[in-house]
């Protein structure tokens, strides 16, 4: 088993190709028994905005702010 609990896609084809997510899970599906492989209850999440390398910069002054456009680029409530 692993811990991971999310995969987030990031990235010009990861932001806008309509079968992103599908992707994404086959991926992680893919794990043959692998201990380190993400589990198939692993969310997949999407940077829609493609806005994550700016986050970064951001939180360093903005935490609140920039986790609020992080959830809003991964569509969290």
């Amino acid at each position: 088993m692993t811990n991971i609990k999310y995969i987030i896609g990031t990235g010009g084809a990861l932001t806008r190709l309509p079968n992103r997510v599908e992707i994404l899970k086959s991926a992680a599906d893919d794990g043959r028994g692998l201990e380190l492989y993400p589990g198939s209850d692993t969310q997949v999440l999407i940077d829609n905005h493609y806005i994550f390398a700016s986050l970064g910069v951001l939180s360093k002054k903005y935490p609140e702010d920039a986790l609020k456009l992080m959830k809003n680029s991964l569509n969290i409530k």
